[in-house]
């Protein structure tokens, strides 16, 4: 299998978003005769604006994918760890109709907490999603794959190669 990676890059662009408040407030609790509790308030919502930034900016990640590990590079705080297939336990794929489309993998980590979890742009394309499930399940069959929403051009292919009928709900 080729070295296939993946990304959180999709973050920056919803920082940038977030950015914009805080230099709003900022310019208008600058003015002159701007009552104290506006100033403070406009300060307290600029701080949770920068802790959420914070925050997202902590997730952004690069994931790769090789024939032994998948390697997670974290890019703020400079972390890198390996985690062996064997520890994969959920794959989550969102197939969004509007070109979001999102993985996010579950994993046991070595430390205390037991698990952790990335949300990282689409990994491979639709063509390829398949041919790239088979290669992970070689590596670890035990991880469970979900695809969102239910509509979604994925969940066809996907139950017609690995032998899942596809359970329609009757009333009762």
């Amino acid at each position: 299998m080729t070295k296939i990676k993946g990304n959180s890059y999709y973050l920056i662009i919803r920082i940038l978003f977030f950015l914009l408040p805080p230099f709003l407030i900022g310019y208008i609790i600058s003015q002159p005769n701007t009552p104290d509790k506006g100033f403070y308030g406009g300060i307290l919502l600029i701080s949770l604006f920068l802790v959420f930034i914070l925050k997202s900016l902590k997730d952004l990640v690069v994931v790769k994918f090789n024939d032994y590990n998948m390697s997670i590079t974290y890019l703020i705080i400079q972390k890198k760890i390996d985690v062996p297939y064997s520890n994969l336990l959920n794959w989550k794929c969102i197939d969004g109709h509007r070109g979001q489309h999102y993985n996010v993998i579950k994993f046991k980590t070595d430390n205390f907490l037991g698990t952790s979890k990335i949300r990282v742009d689409r990994i491979v394309d639709g063509d390829k999603f398949i041919p790239f499930v088979k290669w992970l399940k070689t590596k670890n069959d035990k991880i469970e794959f979900k695809i969102t929403p239910s509509d979604s051009k994925l969940i066809k292919p996907f139950n017609k190669e690995f032998g899942i009928e596809n359970k329609i709900p009757t009333k009762k």
